[in-house]
Formats: structure tokens, sequence, C-alpha cells
């Protein structure tokens, strides 16, 4: 099933799974026209190029004369969305590096116990002048 189409090439994804490009150099010699999103047909792997992606050939198309409903391209899309994994991707900090909110806190936490520090010091300078000097 063609899964997406670009002005240089067009992206196949076959029943096994396996997603790989066709250019578009290589449809414009067939006499059928170049795919369109959502057109299924027979695919053979070709090769893999130097880049990593796997190159697919158009042996025959299933795509029809007849212009697709708007209806048609939904259903299309819903089975494109269906068929296809969905990532989550998650974009977290490091843990070495606190974030901005984490920052604060801390910072807060130390000025508070460096307070607390200085207020018990004074506690205890205070407590001593009191039994130091006679009632």
């Amino acid at each position: 099933m063609v899964v997406g189409v670009s002005p240089t090439q067009i992206r196949v994804r076959l029943a096994s799974g396996i997603t790989g490009v066709m250019s578009v150099t290589s449809t414009n010699g067939s006499r059928e026209p170049a795919p369109v999103l959502g057109d299924r047909g027979l695919f053979r792997v070709d090769h893999r190029r130097e880049d990593g992606e796997i190159e697919i050939q158009l042996v025959s198309s299933a795509s029809s004369a007849v212009p697709r409903s708007f209806d048609h391209d939904v259903n299309l899309l819903r089975q494109a969305l269906q068929d296809h994994p969905v990532s989550t991707l998650v974009h977290e900090a490091p843990p070495s590096v606190p974030r901005m909110d984490e920052q604060r806190v801390q910072g807060w936490v130390q000025r508070v116990d460096t307070y607390l520090e200085s207020l018990r010091k004074n506690r205890y300078k205070r407590l001593d002048e009191e039994a130091s000097t006679p009632s």
C-alpha cells in the first residue's frame, strides 16, 4: 500500500510490514498512472540502497481510474493509521540535570536550612544569657 508520496519518491508499506521507497522516475516509464496515497498493488523488493532504504518496484497496480470519494479517502487514512505502530516519545530531562522547578525548591530548602541554623544559634545564645544572668 502506498503510504507516502513526495516529489522524488513514493513510500510503500508491504503486507509483511517492510517499508520501502520507489523513485518517481521509475514510475514515469510505465504506462500505468503513478501510484497515489492509498493505492494497492503488487510490489517487489528490488535492492537495499546505500542509505539503508529498501528500493521497491511496482509490478502491477490495483488502482482504478474512477475518482474516489471523500469517505473512501477517510477509510484509507484510518486503515493506514491502524496498521501503523504508534510510538510514544517521552521527552524528559536526563536525571542528572535537575529541572527548573527542582532547582527552585532546592535553593529554597538551602535558604531555609541556613536561616534555621542562624535562628538556632541565636536561640542558644539567648538561653545561655538568660541562664547566666541572675533572676
